[in-house]
Parts: C-alpha cells; structure tokens; sequence
C-alpha cells in the first residue's frame, strides 16, 4: 500500500501545555483508520492539525507527499476534507443546495458542472427531496449526511469523521455510520470516536493517551483485551460479547453452532 499521511514526531502546545507529544503515525492509502481514546487524549485536536486547522508546534505532516504548511493548507484541504462533530458549525447555506453549490462556486467550477455533481451526489447520498428545505428544519441525522454531502461533492481522497454521530440519537447514528461505510469501498477514512461499535468494521485502531499513540492494533485484539477495554473507557461491543459467551460453551466459531 502507498503512504498517504505521513505524521513525525508531532508536537502541538497550548501556553506551553503539550496537546499533541510526539505523534508518529502512517496511514496508507484506502484504509479505514478508527483514532479513539479518553477525553482529553488528543483525539479531535489530531484531527484538526491532519486537516491544517492547528498549527503545529514541531514535527511535520506529509498528505500525499505534499509536507503541510501554511503555505499550502488550501491545497491540502482539496486533497482532505473532514466532517465536524456539530453539523451546525460546517453547514452554512439557507437552503441544502446553497449550501452544496457554495464549496463549488469557490473553486470556480462551472454552473453545468456544478448541476451535474449536486445530482450525482444528493442520489447517492438520498437527498433529493432535502435539496430546498432549510438545514434548521433537518433532523440531526439528516444534518450530518448533507455535512457529508458537502464534502463529498468537493472531491476529497480522504475524509476525516471527528465523533460526528456523537450529537444523534441510534436511528440517526445508524443512518450516518452506514454512508460512511459505503465511503470505505472509494476513499481513505479516519474515523474518530469514542463508541466501540464504531471501530468494529476499520482495520487499525489507534489508541491515543495524553497526546500520544499507546496502541496501534486490530479491532480484534482491542476487544479481545478486557484490561485494555477499561483503560480507554470503552465498552465491548455486544458481537464480541456474544463471541465470548459462545467460546465459554464450546463453540470456536458461530458455524459450530448448527454441528451435530
């Protein structure tokens, strides 16, 4: 697989009060990163310095082999795009569709091409009825699905979640997880959250304590590591609690069930 965030040594200071200590981290093109920890752990503020929000103290982060800088964050950002917590912080528009065609007309693409995307987009993504409503009039989770919307449309390799089913209730949760799911199959995806359901489907976990990276692991082993579980204030998810309970009985695999 080929690198497509390189982060070295990465340092990031609040008044003299280390955020981020020593951050060391590949992410290789396609993969579906899950980044969770305790609150406080670093977590979001990682996420906001990948996508050129913070500044950096010391260190260096390379996106597809362009080092990150103030100078060419807005390149940066066409490459890598990321999804708030709060849909109402990145959902500017009076109408869903203002609110699409906004990033657009900002990179200067025609109006025949804007039409064409909003199109493409709000059918893949089931918005088409949602295009001329005002967002306030949305529920929670069909805010954070055009949030998506607005960044997909731009065009990014990689997409950034920072906790964004965190504000939803479980319908809603599940309508969000499952498009981010479908976003797996075309583009590098960190997700970052505290629910363990969340990083069942990823293939790495990254574990972050204090500003910095103590684990980086399979789901598998994560929630196969009661200990590990109880340290990062997580919870088992009910599969591997089922898995388990099965494995205590005698089944090595959910097929053994239905042996003679």
């Amino acid at each position: 697989m080929k690198n497509i965030i390189e982060i070295t040594d990465l340092y990031l200071e609040y008044d003299e009060k280390k955020i981020l200590n020593g951050v060391n981290l590949i992410i290789n093109k396609g993969e579906f990163i899950g980044i969770t920890g305790k609150n406080g752990s670093g977590k979001s503020t990682l996420a906001r310095t990948i996508s050129g929000l913070e500044e950096i103290t010391k260190g260096k982060i390379v996106v597809e082999g362009i080092e990150l800088n103030n100078n060419n964050s807005q390149h940066i950002r066409k490459i890598l795009s990321m999804v708030f917590q709060n849909p109402n912080n990145q959902i500017i528009g009076t109408k869903v569709i203002d609110d699409l065609v906004f990033g657009l007309e900002n990179y200067g693409v025609s109006r025949s091409e804007i039409q064409n995307k909003i199109s493409k987009i709000s059918k893949e993504l089931g918005i088409e009825e949602l295009l001329y409503r005002n967002p306030s009039e949305l529920s929670g989770g069909q805010k954070q699905i055009v949030a998506i919307a607005g960044v997909l449309i731009l065009d990014p390799k990689i997409i950034i979640f920072d906790e964004v089913t965190s504000m939803l209730d479980n319908a809603s949760k599940k309508l969000v997880y499952n498009q981010i799911l479908k976003l797996v199959k075309t583009h590098t995806i960190v997700m970052i959250t505290h629910d363990s359901r969340e990083l069942i489907e990823t293939e790495r976990v990254i574990l972050l304590e204090n500003g910095r990276i103590r684990e980086d692991i399979s789901p598998d082993e994560l929630f196969k590591n009661s200990s590990m579980l109880k340290k990062y204030n997580l919870e088992k998810p009910f599969k591997y609690i089922v898995l388990e309970e099965l494995e205590k009985r005698g089944y090595k695999e959910i097929g053994d069930i239905y042996a003679d």
